[in-house]
């Protein structure tokens, strides 16, 4: 069990990577829009597996959902008046995060168990976005926000299988 969490945490920190190279525009967006949901896929894989043949085609359509809700969070916001998304939008990014997960429904796992990690993914994304987007160390305030976006959402995904 430690070298599965090991592993995750990993997975995790490579997620929050290619979050930010996808956003940083000196890589390809594809980075984060392939790249988060494999970490993503991959931890979950850590701790549950699909029993039917089903269960393997809910999981890769969660795949494709993981991978709708990165690309296109931005286009159902309104852009705020200065510029920087806040709290609220971070925290409902961090829902439809959570809620990509929703096919796994028929392979088996319970809602409450996918919906209770989106609404945990929600305030842990609002609450870090609306309070703490500042400069840290030596990093800029999007540097940090992006990887810890996808630090959080990697961390959490297992969760849905307790």
């Amino acid at each position: 069990m430690i070298v599965k969490l090991l592993i995750l945490f990993v997975l995790s920190i490579a997620s929050g990577v290619l979050m930010r190279m996808g956003g940083s525009g000196n890589f390809s967006r594809m980075s984060r829009l392939v790249g988060d949901p494999i970490c993503r896929i991959s931890g979950l894989l850590l701790f549950w597996h699909p029993s039917t043949w089903i269960g393997w085609i809910m999981l890769a359509l969660t795949f494709g959902a993981m991978i709708g809700t990165i690309s296109s969070y931005h286009l159902f916001f309104p852009k705020p008046q200065d510029g920087n998304y806040g709290g609220f939008h971070f925290g409902l990014y961090g829902f439809l995060q959570g809620v990509a997960c929703f096919p796994l429904i028929w392979a088996g796992l319970h809602w409450y168990f996918i919906l209770g990690p989106a609404v945990l993914l929600a305030a842990l994304l609002g609450v870090w976005f609306n309070n703490f987007n500042v400069k840290i160390l030596c990093w800029e305030s999007d540097v940090v926000q992006e990887f810890t976006r996808g630090l959080l959402i990697c961390l959490t995904t297992p969760l849905i299988c307790l």
